[in-house]
């Protein structure tokens, strides 16, 4: 009983100290995020989402150019993935393969 009285305050917790405000928008995030990136993409995706213990917004923001190889038509010549915190703007990561 009191392990799940823990639980739900942990769960109630997060849900009243997480910041949910969301201040920049999508096409705000795709500008701080293209500052990453040193390619110029052929297509972006973006996505709105929650992320770590406060479950924090953020965007994320894909930017890709597919593969011109025959061989490897579903392939990529540049993918690269910015994360951005949705309240302040900063850039939270940057995976790129």
């Amino acid at each position: 009983m009191v392990a799940l009285g823990l639980l739900l305050m942990v769960g109630w917790l997060n849900g009243c100290l997480g910041q949910d405000q969301v201040t920049i928008t999508e096409a705000e995030a795709v500008e701080i995020a293209r500052a990453e990136i040193d390619f110029e993409p052929t297509e972006v995706s973006t996505k709105f989402g929650r992320a770590g213990f406060g479950a924090q917004p953020v965007w994320a923001v894909l930017f890709m150019v597919l593969s011109t190889d025959p061989d490897d038509p579903d392939g990529f010549e540049h993918r690269t993935v910015v994360e951005i915190d949705a309240t302040s703007g900063e850039v939270n990561l940057v995976r790129s393969d």
